[in-house]
């Protein structure tokens, strides 16, 4: 290696050299001490090792490193190159850049089933039509009109009571004898019948009550028939026009007239569904003469 001693060599004038021959030496030995110090190299400490208002900027020996911090701002480290945006990081590495996010996400998507809907691992949102706001499974509740808003481990969730959704009730006004075509079969009951107090119910026609309101809902059905005739009878509860078998209600032929019968049903009913009272003659083709009939619906949201 070129030495100062070397160049102070080449300053001195020895005996007998030229200027011009003194001067290429000169030369020669500055380009050496150049090649040589293109080989130096600084390890050990850093230089800036930190400037700080809270983790401002910091540069470390052996692996160097920069830290600008406002709860996670930019951060550029041994490993590779990271800047941190609010919680996430972005990574530059081998095999390209990548965004990588914390345990708490942000928004992961908005579509139009499901609205806004932010997860990560547990937690998310998601405000939809159906369901309006969902944002967890349970620990925190608000209720808004009834409703009630639930934040847990998973988000919160709106849960809508299952409220009452409607009711209604009539009654036969006088007595009246229902035609049978043939023993056995499900006839409409016949007679003249006044509606009490409907709520998302409406009476269009005799003896029916038909429900008005959007969302479909359980009814409970309450009803009481007096009949006149003494024969082997049957009574059902009837939906669309269609009998239903599990509520029927029968009466022996030996069994004496003025005989209180009482029915009782749950149906589903959407918008429109109707509700009926049914009788047949199981003896023979009589007519079924009842003196009083009183339906009640009561309907609860599914």
């Amino acid at each position: 290696m070129t030495t100062l001693a070397d160049l102070r060599s080449v300053a001195s004038v020895p005996q007998g050299e030229g200027i011009p021959r003194r001067m290429s030496r000169f030369t020669e030995q500055v380009h050496a001490v150049i090649e040589d110090l293109k080989a130096i190299t600084v390890s050990g400490t850093s230089y800036i090792t930190a400037v700080d208002a809270n983790e401002g900027l910091a540069v470390n020996a052996g692996s160097l490193g920069t830290v600008i911090y406002a709860s996670g701002g930019l951060e550029v480290g041994a490993s590779g190159f990271g800047v941190k945006l609010n919680g996430a990081s972005l990574t530059l590495g081998a095999s390209g850049l990548s965004v990588t996010t914390p345990a708490v996400n942000y928004i992961t998507a908005v579509d139009a089933s499901e609205g806004l809907e932010v997860n990560a691992g547990s937690l998310g949102t998601i405000i939809n039509a159906s369901g309006g706001l969902e944002v967890g499974a349970s620990g925190f509740g608000v209720k808004l009109n009834g409703a009630s808003l639930t934040l847990g481990a998973s988000g919160i969730k709106v849960t809508t009571p299952s409220g009452l959704a409607g009711y209604g009730a009539f009654y036969l006004t006088s007595i009246a004898s229902t035609g049978i075509g043939s023993a056995g079969t499900y006839y409409k009951a016949a007679g003249t019948t006044a509606s009490v107090d409907l709520s998302n119910f409406t009476m269009p026609a005799n003896n029916r009550l038909t429900y008005t309101g959007s969302p479909t809902v359980r009814a409970m059905i309450y009803c009481t028939v007096m009949e006149y005739t003494p024969r082997e009878t049957g009574y059902r509860l009837a939906k669309n026009g269609s009998s239903l078998s599990e509520t029927e209600v029968r009466k022996f032929a030996v069994l004496s007239d003025h005989l209180s019968i009482t029915l009782l049903g749950a149906v589903s009913l959407a918008t429109n569904d109707y509700v009926e009272l049914f009788i047949t003659n199981y003896t023979d083709t009589t007519a079924v003469t009842v003196r009083a009939i009183q339906m009640f619906i009561l309907a609860h949201e599914v």
